[in-house]
């Protein structure tokens, strides 16, 4: 949701052995979304949404066709790549039609799905898997879907959206442990939380001050920079 702009970003502040494969996997949760683009044929999303299903799991059994997921199995082979199962999942809820109406049932989504793919970020960050790490990813999930829900949300219900997304970002910060795995994602956080106002989200600020931002926020959770 965040953007190529705060991916680049963020992937500064990520470990730097593990930026090659958080790249790859930039990439195929871009693809996997597009899936169910505005105006895509219902057929061709269909039929995109199964063969990544079968691409995952050429991927786990480390045989994977895409550049992206080959980049990952070559970087990580021993990532949890089964929870990009719930990000397909998803989508093809989205493609029949099947949307959260109720703030519960939205937290949860956000939480296995967003939250699926943020664990699987962290394990690339490390290197493997650290189930440690898990309560950050699924709270850092929260956020990211949230900010989305804000963005796509009508005006209506913003207000709502907003508060829901400030939650969110209290109880991430509650789930750190200053960990170089956090990086990443906080920076996206950060950005997305400077951006928040009642209308959606406001324009990104210039390159220059979205850095500072990002290295403020690393230094104030005590991350540390390698």
């Amino acid at each position: 949701m965040s953007g190529p702009v705060t991916d680049r970003l963020a992937l500064i502040f990520a470990p730097a052995p593990a930026r090659a494969a958080i790249e790859a996997l930039d990439t195929v949760v871009h693809e996997i979304k597009t899936s169910v683009s505005a105006g895509l044929d219902h057929h061709v999303a269909h039929t995109r949404l199964v063969w990544w299903r079968e691409e995952i799991a050429r991927l786990i059994a480390g045989q994977p066709l895409h550049p992206a997921t080959r980049q990952l199995h070559a970087c990580v082979p021993g990532a949890r790549y089964t929870r990009l199962d719930a990000l397909i999942t998803a989508c093809e809820f989205e493609l029949a039609g099947h949307q959260p109406t109720e703030d519960g049932e939205r937290d949860v989504l956000y939480g296995r799905v967003y939250g699926a793919v943020e664990a699987l970020r962290c394990d690339l960050a490390l290197g493997g898997p650290d189930a440690r790490l898990d309560a950050y990813a699924t709270a850092l999930g929260r956020v990211l879907g949230t900010a989305e829900r804000l963005e796509l949300a009508l005006f209506e219900e913003r207000t709502r959206a907003a508060a829901a997304l400030r939650e969110a970002l209290r109880s991430l910060a509650a789930t750190l442990r200053q960990s170089p795995a956090e990086r990443h994602g906080l920076v996206r956080a950060e950005a997305l939380a400077s951006r928040l106002t009642v209308t959606g989200l406001a324009t990104p600020p210039n390159p220059f001050t979205s850095l500072y931002r990002a290295w403020r926020c690393v230094r104030r959770h005590r991350l540390e920079l390698t």
